[in-house]
C-alpha cells in the first residue's frame, strides 16, 4: 500500500508544484540568506539544500527495487509524468488541462508585469511573481485533471 502511495505522490503534479517550491526556496537560502555569512552556516544549509534530492534518490532507488515492474525513473527528464499518455481519452484530457493553463497565463503575465510595475521597491518580488505564476499553472492543470478524470 505504501508503495503505491510513493507512486502516486511522485507521479502527481502537487510533486511538481513542490519540487518548483523547493527550487526557489533553496535558491533564496544559498544566496540571499537573511542569517550572517559564516562559511559554517552556508556549508549548512548548502547541505540542507542538497540532503532533499538525495533522499528522493534513495526513496526512488529503493521503491524501483521492491516494484521492478513499475519503476519510477527521473530518465525521461522533466517531461511531466501527465504527458505519458496511453489512449486518446487521456490525450484529450492533457489537451484540455494545457489549454486551461494557457488561458492561465494570458492572464496572469500581464498581471504579473502591473504587480512588478508597482512592486518593484521589494528585493524579491521577481522570485515571488515567479513562484506565484508556477504555483497558478500547477493548481490550474491540476483541478483540470481532477475535474475531467470525473474525481
Amino acid at each position: 500500500m505504501k508503495h503505491v502511495l510513493f507512486a502516486k505522490i511522485v507521479r502527481s503534479p502537487l510533486f511538481s508544484l513542490f519540487i518548483w517550491w523547493y527550487v526557489i526556496g533553496a535558491y533564496y537560502i544559498v544566496f540571499f540568506s537573511p542569517f550572517e555569512s559564516s562559511l559554517e552556516i552556508r556549508r549548512f544549509m548548502i547541505f540542507l539544500v542538497l540532503l532533499v534530492p538525495i533522499l528522493l534518490i534513495l526513496i526512488q532507488f529503493l521503491y524501483n527495487q521492491k516494484n521492478p515492474k513499475d519503476p519510477i525513473t527521473f530518465k525521461r527528464g522533466f517531461l511531466p509524468w501527465e504527458f505519458h499518455e496511453v489512449d486518446e481519452g487521456q490525450k484529450w484530457i492533457t489537451y484540455n488541462a494545457c489549454r486551461n493553463v494557457y488561458i492561465y497565463y494570458s492572464i496572469a503575465l500581464p498581471i504579473s508585469i502591473v504587480l512588478y510595475a508597482l512592486l518593484r521597491n521589494i528585493d524579491n518580488i521577481p522570485l515571488l511573481l515567479i513562484g506565484l505564476l508556477g504555483t497558478g499553472q500547477y493548481l490550474v492543470y491540476w483541478f483540470t485533471m481532477r475535474k475531467l478524470n470525473g474525481f
